[in-house]
């Protein structure tokens, strides 16, 4: 109770009490934050080394960049913010211990979004789509060519579970007398922004961006961007060089993060300090699109000399 007004959280269903009260029996908090802190850290390098072995190093560098550009490390100190990278690390590692790639894998997205609906208090629910489908895409990429319709199709699936888990809890809460479904409706308008004029879209999109913008991480930031500007003018030139399907589904995904934050304007504008982590998404895919578009252009350069050879 603040100022007379009661906060209703009773339209999330709060599954990180799943862990989180056994580990109470046991330990205080501060000591659970440690436990946290080295289980996403363990699950972060076990990614990273899977990574390595069976998509590439340079993805992996990416992949570790990304991670400090979130501040990785720190995340298990927030119960809330633990759970969805406890589900993307685990669905990552998941997709790259798997053989059969193809099997089921909507099934799969269409329950890791249920899953997130579950755990999840609506921080940054998009990483458990974002981080595992970059994963599955250069994991087939190596093998066979992702179309754009496979893409959308695994989003909406997501997108399904999340919200089918997410409504069947408003439901619930309904039956009990809670009043879920009108007050979830009434923090729908409010999050999207739809009853505040006075916070932009764009003004949304600077505040996540800036959280990211410190001296050392900016000038690196620029660095890389001006190494991708060098190969992709390169392809421009060269327009038989390359072939756009070879990115097409990391752009796809490397936009999602706006369009999050365009559906959520006003819960991502106050909220800034953990949905900046969101931009992961982004910063990985294009990490993914660029290193592909460097290994094309390297490929075309030897083909380039054998043939004057």
């Amino acid at each position: 109770m603040k100022n007379g007004y009661s906060y209703n959280y009773s339209r999330y269903w709060h599954g990180y009490i799943i862990f989180l009260k056994p580990l109470l029996i046991f330990f205080d908090y501060s000591t659970i934050r440690i436990i946290l802190c080295f289980v996403i850290i363990l699950l972060g390098l076990i990614c990273l080394w899977l990574i390595y072995k069976k998509i590439g190093l340079l993805q992996m560098l990416a992949t570790l960049y990304t991670m400090i550009m979130i501040s990785f490390q720190i995340i298990g100190m927030s119960v809330q913010y633990f759970s969805v990278f406890l589900i993307a690390m685990a669905f990552s590692i998941y997709f790259l211990c798997r053989k059969d790639y193809e099997s089921n894998v909507g099934v799969i997205f269409f329950a890791i979004g249920g899953i997130t609906a579950v755990m999840d208090l609506f921080t940054t629910p998009l990483i458990t789509l974002g981080i595992p489908l970059i994963i599955y895409i250069a994991l087939e990429q190596k093998n066979r060519k992702v179309k754009i319709v496979e893409t959308l199709k695994i989003i909406a699936l997501w997108l399904t579970g999340y919200a089918a888990v997410w409504g069947t809890k408003w439901i619930i809460g309904e039956i009990m007398g809670s009043q879920t479904i009108s007050g979830a409706i009434k923090s729908i308008i409010v999050r999207t922004g739809v009853a505040d004029e006075g916070i932009s879209i764009w003004e949304t999109f600077k505040v996540n961006i800036n959280v990211i913008k410190e001296p050392i991480l900016f000038s690196i930031i620029i660095c890389l961007c001006v190494l991708e500007l060098k190969i992709i003018l390169k392809i421009i030139l060269n327009k038989n060089s390359f072939k756009l399907d070879k990115i097409n589904n990391y752009i796809i995904i490397a936009i999602l993060p706006f369009v999050w934050y365009i559906l959520t304007k006003q819960h991502a504008y106050i909220h800034e300090k953990f949905t900046y982590r969101i931009l992961s998404i982004t910063i990985l895919a294009i990490s993914f699109a660029v290193i592909n578009i460097g290994k094309i252009n390297l490929k075309n350069k030897r083909n380039e000399n054998n043939e004057t050879k």
